[in-house]
C-alpha cells in the first residue's frame, strides 16, 4: 500500500468514508421517545395536578429537563450529545429512585401503623411501581447503557450497568422500607394479661395487691361518667406505680359512680415526617397521642379521642361512603392547651423561649371496669341464627319507636356517649326510609306496634303531600321543595301497610304516588328527580340513590295493583339503571350505591316472578366486586370481619354494610337455589352488623346505655346513631331472614 494509499484509509476510518467520519452519529428515534415524555409530564403538571404546589412542581419542572436536554442532545449527536443524554438520563434515575423511595417509606409508615395493607393497599402500592420504574428508572438505564455501547464503551456494557442499577434499586427500596417501618413502629412490648388487669381492678377497689407490668409509655387511668371523662391520671410505664399513685389523688380507693379505663401503652413512635401521612398516623380506637412540653404530659387516650369524636369528622372523603383520617395537627394544638402543659405557656415563658414540644403516638391496649371487651381486642363473630336476627329486629324496631315522637317524627340523630337527640338538618327521604323498615317489620313479623310506628310516620308525611302533576299525581313538598325520594320511599312503605290492613285511603294516596313517578320517566327509562311546581312540570336532573328507590316503589306498586303500565316502566328503569347507563371500561372499578336497584330487582324477581337476565347479571358482578372488598378475619386493627371498605385505613362504614347486605339478601331470596359464595357473602355481612350493634354497645361510655340498645354504629368508634343506619341494617336483618328461613 502506497502512503496515499495509506493516508486515505485512515481519513476514511474503519466506516469507510471521510464523510462519514465526520458526521456524528445522531438517534432520532431515542430523541422522539423523550420528546414524547416530555410532553406528558408537562401536560400532567399543567393540567392534570388541580393546582399549584411547589413539593410537586420542582421534581416535575426538574423531570422535563432531563426530558428536553436529552432530546435535544440526542438530536446533535456524537459523543457530547450522548455524554449530556446519558447525564440527564442519570438524573431521571435519581428522580425515579427518589420516587420510589418514598412510595417505599410511605408503604411501611402505614404497614407499620396499621398492619397489612390488604389486597387494596397492595394493588395501589404495585401500580405505582408498575408504572413509575420502567419510565424512570429501567428505561433510562437502557438508554445510557446503549448509548455507552455506541460510542466506544466496552462490550457487555449495557447488561452489567442494568444488572447493577436494579440491583442497587432493590437495595435501596428494601432499606428504606425497613427503616420506615422501624420509624412507624417504634418501641413495642407484650400487653398485661386480662388476668393481671382483673387483679389490678380489685387492688383498686381495695382487694389484693397491685399487680406489676412495665407499659410502652405512661399507663393513664380515666373515669368516665355520662359520656364525659371527668378525670384522668397519668402515671409512670409502671402499672403498679401508676395505679399507686391514681389511688393516692383520688384519696384511697377509687370512686365507684361512673366507669373506670386504664390505657395501658403496647407501642410508641414518633409521627411521621411526610406531610402526606399527617391524616394517617392514627388507628381510630387503638392509638393515642402525648405531648411533652419542659417535662410536663398530656395525653389524649382513644376514649377520649372517641368521646369527642375525633375520628368521626373526618377532614378528608375520596368517596361518599368511604371516609377516613384523622386530624393529627387540632389533638396535638388542643393538648397544649391542657392545664398540665400550662406552665410552659404562661407569659413569663415567653421571655425565657417557649421550650419545644414534643409529639408521641402511643398504641394503647384499653381495660374497663365494668369489664367490655372493647376493640383493642378481637371478639368472636356472632352466631347469625334466625334466633338472634329476629332478636335484633325486634331491638331495632324499639329504639325507632323509643326515639319517635307522638307526631310521628322519628329522632334523626342520638348521641350515645351524651344522650342527646337532635333532629338538626332533619332528612324526610331518611324518614319516610324508617316508615318502610317499621312497615316492613310490621308485615313480615307480624309486629303490630312496628306497624302502628310506621303509620304515625306515614302521617306526618300526609301533612306535606301537594298536587304534582296530572292524573291526581301527589309528592312530598318540604321547605327545601318537592322531594322525590321522599315520595317513593313513602310508596314502598305503602306496600307493606296495605299488604297488613288495607284501606281505601291507603290504596288512594298509593295511587297518588305512583302517578307521580311513572310521570317522572324519561323516554330511555331513567326518572328525573326534580320538580317545578309553578311550571307542573318534571326537571331533568338525577341524584344519588333516587332512581333505584323508585323502582323499588315501581316494582312493589305493580305487583300489589297487577298494573301493567307500571310493570312496564319498572322493567324500563332497571333496565337502563343496569345496562343502558353503564360505562364498560369503568365499571369493575368504579360501582356507585347500587343497592336500592339490586333490591328492586330481586322483589322484581320475587313479587313478579319474572327476570331480567342482563339486569340480574349485572347485580352479580356488584356482588362480587363488593366481595373483593369485604374484609376477611384479621384484616384489619378491628373488628370488621364481613363489613365492606378499602383496606385497613379505612374503617369500616356499617351503614354501607347494611345496605349491600339488604341488597344481596334480596338477591339470594327466591325459588331458585343461590350461589353458595353470595349466601356465605349475606351471612358475613349479617354477623358484621350484630357485631357492632348495640345490644347495648359500650355501656360504660353511655349516659342512657338502655336508650341506646338496638341502636346501630355508622363505623366503629362511633357513639352516634342516626335513624337510617337503624333502617338498613334492620331491612338487611329482615330480608336476610326471607332468604334464608
Amino acid at each position: 500500500m502506497t502512503s496515499d494509499e495509506s493516508n486515505n484509509a485512515a481519513t476514511q476510518g474503519p466506516a469507510g468514508g471521510s464523510a462519514a467520519a465526520q458526521r456524528p452519529e445522531k438517534h432520532p428515534w431515542l430523541a422522539l421517545v423523550d420528546a414524547f415524555g416530555l410532553c406528558l409530564v408537562t401536560a400532567f403538571a399543567l393540567f392534570v395536578l388541580p393546582a399549584r404546589y411547589l413539593p410537586f412542581d420542582v421534581p416535575l419542572g426538574v423531570l422535563a429537563a432531563t426530558f428536553l436536554v436529552s432530546a435535544l442532545a440526542l438530536l446533535r449527536g456524537g459523543q457530547p450529545g450522548a455524554r449530556v443524554a446519558a447525564w440527564a438520563a442519570g438524573a431521571r434515575i435519581v428522580l425515579g429512585l427518589g420516587f420510589m423511595v418514598l412510595l417505599a417509606l410511605t408503604a411501611a409508615d402505614i404497614t407499620g401503623r396499621f398492619g397489612a395493607v390488604g389486597p387494596v393497599g397492595v394493588g395501589f402500592m404495585a401500580f405505582g411501581v408498575a408504572l413509575f420504574l420502567p419510565y424512570l428508572v429501567v428505561f433510562p438505564a437502557l438508554q445510557v447503557g446503549y448509548l455507552a455501547a455506541r460510542h466506544g464503551g466496552p462490550p457487555g456494557t449495557l447488561g452489567r450497568r442494568l444488572r447493577r442499577l436494579l440491583a442497587a434499586s432493590a437495595s435501596v427500596l428494601v432499606v428504606a422500607f425497613a427503616a420506615g417501618r422501624a420509624l412507624a413502629v417504634g418501641h413495642a412490648v407484650e400487653p398485661p394479661s386480662d388476668a393481671t388487669m382483673q387483679a389490678a381492678f380489685a387492688a383498686v377497689r381495695g382487694t389484693g395487691e397491685l399487680p406489676e407490668h412495665v407499659a410502652a409509655g405512661p399507663v393513664v387511668v380515666e373515669l368516665v361518667r355520662h359520656g364525659r371523662v371527668r378525670a384522668q391520671h397519668i402515671g409512670t410505664q409502671s402499672l403498679r406505680e401508676t395505679l399507686a399513685g391514681a389511688r393516692e389523688r383520688f384519696f384511697g380507693l377509687l370512686p365507684s359512680e361512673g366507669a373506670w379505663v386504664i390505657s395501658v401503652p403496647t407501642r410508641r413512635s414518633r409521627p411521621s415526617l411526610f406531610p402526606w401521612l399527617s391524616l394517617l398516623q392514627l388507628a381510630p380506637l387503638h392509638d393515642g397521642v402525648l405531648v411533652r412540653r419542659a417535662g410536663a404530659l398530656a395525653i389524649e387516650t382513644p376514649t377520649t379521642l372517641q368521646l369527642i369524636g375525633a375520628h368521626v369528622a373526618v377532614p378528608f372523603s375520596p368517596m361518599p361512603v368511604f371516609q377516613f383520617g384523622t386530624d393529627l395537627e387540632a389533638i396535638v394544638a388542643r393538648l397544649q392547651q391542657a392545664p398540665a402543659l400550662a406552665p410552659a405557656g404562661a407569659p413569663d415563658a415567653a421571655a425565657q423561649g417557649s421550650p419545644e414540644v414534643e409529639v408521641e403516638l402511643l398504641r394503647f391496649r384499653t381495660y374497663t371496669d365494668p369489664p367490655y371487651r372493647d376493640a383493642s381486642r378481637r371478639r368472636p363473630l356472632p352466631d347469625a341464627s334466625e334466633e338472634r336476627v329476629r332478636a335484633a329486629i325486634h331491638d331495632s324496631v324499639d329504639f325507632i319507636l323509643r326515639h319517635q315522637r307522638f307526631d310521628g317524627v322519628f329522632a334523626y340523630q342520638v348521641d350515645a356517649a351524651r344522650g342527646l337527640t337532635t333532629n338538626a338538618g332533619y332528612d324526610f327521604t331518611r324518614h319516610a326510609g324508617v316508615a318502610y323498615f317499621l312497615a316492613q317489620a310490621g308485615h313480615e313479623l307480624g309486629l303490630s306496634r312496628a306497624t302502628e310506628g310506621a303509620q304515625r310516620g306515614v302521617s306526618y308525611l300526609l301533612e306535606m303531600l301537594q298536587p304534582c302533576g296530572p292524573a291526581g299525581a301527589r309528592c312530598i313538598v318540604t321547605e327545601n321543595g318537592p322531594e322525590f325520594g321522599a315520595t317513593a320511599l313513602l310508596a314502598v312503605a305503602l306496600y307493606d301497610l296495605r299488604s297488613a290492613a288495607d284501606t281505601p285511603e291507603l290504596a288512594a294516596l298509593h295511587h297518588d304516588l305512583l302517578a307521580f313517578i311513572v310521570q317522572q320517566q324519561r323516554p330511555d327509562g331513567e326518572l328525573m328527580h326534580g320538580y317545578d311546581l309553578l311550571r307542573q312540570e318534571p326537571i331533568d336532573v338525577q341524584l344519588m340513590y333516587f332512581s333505584g328507590e323508585g323502582a323499588l316503589a315501581l316494582v312493589r306498586g305493580a305487583a300489589l295493583t297487577g298494573d301493567a303500565q307500571l310493570r312496564d316502566a319498572a322493567q324500563r328503569l332497571l333496565r337502563y339503571l343496569a345496562v343502558d347507563s353503564r360505562r364498560a371500561l369503568g365499571e369493575p372499578y368504579l360501582f356507585e350505591e347500587e343497592h336500592w336497584t339490586c333490591i328492586a330487582y330481586g322483589e322484581y324477581r320475587t313479587l313478579l316472578r319474572a327476570e331480567l337476565p342482563a339486569v340480574g347479571d349485572f347485580c352479580q358482578r356488584w356482588a362480587a366486586f363488593s366481595r373483593r372488598v369485604q374484609y376477611q378475619p384479621g384484616e384489619t386493627v378491628w373488628d370488621v370481619t364481613g363489613a365492606y371498605g378499602l383496606g385497613p385505613i379505612i374503617p369500616a362504614q356499617i351503614t354501607g354494610t347494611a345496605s349491600r347486605t339488604e341488597a344481596f339478601a334480596a338477591l339470594a331470596g327466591g325459588e331458585e337455589p343461590s350461589d353458595p359464595a353470595l349466601v356465605r357473602q349475606v351471612e358475613r355481612g349479617v354477623q358484621a352488623l350484630l357485631q357492632h350493634q348495640f345490644l347495648p354497645g359500650p355501656t360504660h361510655l353511655m349516659s342512657r346505655p338502655d336508650a341506646m340498645r338496638g341502636g346501630m354504629t355508622g363505623a366503629p368508634g362511633d357513639l352516634v346513631v342516626r335513624n337510617d343506619y337503624v333502617q338498613h341494617a334492620g331491612s338487611a336483618y329482615i330480608r336476610y331472614l326471607a332468604a334464608r328461613f
